[in-house]
């Protein structure tokens, strides 16, 4: 879907301040926190849907829920944003290192189907990487094939849904940190560095709270972060009261002290990735104004990701029936 869409005889600068202005525009379609809690509040996913509609531009030309629900609607924000973003950032690698995260997140999804699901099937990894419906499929028949041919070989040796998580995770900033390596964007690059140390808080975090061995910690923590892994070795050596402790003067020390103060374990869990994401809006407001750059195409579309996430939430959770409390407590800040 991500196409090579090149700019004409424009140098950077001039395409970076066309680029930010066509950002300021598309972010006034971006779901704020007020609509996100009148559609918590409207009972059901249709009349959800309506508040949504009625509050953003790009949402009101979208129709209802079809065979597949709500989930196509949701697929389209994120192809649709892919694609302006490759536009007006023609011959940066923005787009594609996110449409590269997104695709892994399906990856994920389409695997533990796959392999957990309730019809458990052989050559999964062959069909996955035939069914295509990918966002850079450009990367689809050759670096995705490998990517599900490593996974089934882990799987067969290891069958536990962490194990699906743990490698996705590894190939997923493999390939986008090779790409970053081709095409430098350091900003973009800070952007998934910060991911990396986040992800390793969530491995020896949860790690602690499941009471699981220094070499299994170990042994899933990832490299590319700002962090040591010694660091959060530390952190998971020590009692969990203290959990904060090694991160103190570093870039997450104010989250991290939020979970761990938050006193009950298995709270400390549910917030976790909440938290972190709300970590990464406020890492990415410090750039959202820089007008000859690319911190806001990268915060645009990660704002589009949150927002994505909020939306299926709350679609889920009416559709569960659960109390608009449990809802409200899981969506992400948005990013306006």
């Amino acid at each position: 879907m991500i196409q090579g869409l090149h700019a004409a005889t424009i140098n950077e600068a001039d395409m970076f301040v066309y680029a930010v202005g066509r950002i300021r525009v598309l972010e006034a379609s971006l779901l704020a926190r007020l609509p996100l809690e009148r559609a918590v509040e409207a009972g059901s996913a249709e009349r959800a849907w309506e508040v949504i509609r009625d509050a953003s531009g790009w949402w009101s030309g979208r129709g209802g829920a079809g065979p597949q629900g709500w989930e196509p609607h949701l697929e389209a924000r994120l192809a649709e944003s892919l694609k302006e973003v490759a536009f007006i950032g023609a011959g940066s690698p923005i787009a594609s290192l996110f449409a590269i995260r997104w695709d892994f997140l399906r990856l994920k999804e389409k695997v533990r189907e796959a392999v957990f699901g309730d019809a458990v099937e052989g050559g999964w990894p062959e069909r996955i990487a035939e069914e295509g419906d990918f966002l850079l499929s450009a990367e689809t028949p050759l670096a995705y094939r490998e990517v599900l041919a490593r996974l089934s070989e882990r799987v067969s040796r290891e069958t536990l849904p962490q194990t699906v998580d743990r490698v996705l995770d590894a190939e997923m900033f493999r390939i986008v940190f090779r790409r970053l390596g081709e095409n430098p964007v350091p900003f973009a690059r800070q952007y998934f560095v910060r991911r990396v140390d986040l992800l390793n808080l969530s491995v020896t975090l949860r790690g602690k709270l499941r009471a699981a061995e220094r070499q299994e910690v170990q042994g899933w923590l990832m490299p590319g972060g700002s962090l040591p892994a010694s660091l959060f070795l530390e952190a998971w050596g020590g009692a969990l009261a203290s959990f904060a402790g090694p991160f103190e003067r570093t870039v997450l020390e104010t989250l991290v002290d939020d979970l761990v103060r938050q006193g009950d374990e298995g709270e400390v869990g549910r917030r976790l990735e909440r938290r972190a994401d709300d970590h990464l809006t406020e890492f990415l407001h410090a750039g959202k104004y820089v007008t000859f750059g690319p911190e806001p195409l990268v915060g645009y579309l990660h704002a589009i990701e949150m927002e994505v996430k909020n939306v299926r939430r709350i679609f889920t959770g009416l559709e569960r029936g659960e109390a608009p409390d449990s809802i409200l407590v899981d969506l992400r800040h948005p990013y306006v």
